[in-house]
């Protein structure tokens, strides 16, 4: 599988490597995740969390124990067209501070 769109993203490696993992998977436990992915124990669940934040991934809790599963994988375009809206609003707020650098520059 190509996973070069998913870098281009800005997934991390080891975020590909887990998403991928989980959607094989399905809902699942960390240790199947580990074991799929190749990731090791102590770096999954950062991992996991930073793809919850990036809403590629959740997790419920069943008798104490949690579970994860990815989000649709069409939701990977509603991140790109998150992070587009972030840069639009970065390219604002440079154009704004362009002219007082400007200024600054030439006095």
């Amino acid at each position: 599988m190509d996973v070069e769109p998913l870098r281009k993203l800005g997934l991390t490696e080891g975020e590909i490597k887990i998403y991928i993992a989980l959607t094989k998977l399905g809902e699942t436990t960390s240790g199947p995740i580990v074991d799929e992915s190749g990731v090791s124990v102590s770096k999954v669940y950062a991992i996991l969390e930073r793809l919850a934040k990036k809403g590629l991934v959740s997790h419920i809790v069943k008798r104490k124990t949690k579970y994860f599963k990815p989000a649709d994988p069409n939701r990977l375009l509603i991140y790109l067209q998150e992070k587009e809206s972030e840069l639009k609003l970065q390219e604002e707020n440079l154009k704004k501070l362009i002219p007082v650098l400007q200024l600054e520059q030439n006095s």
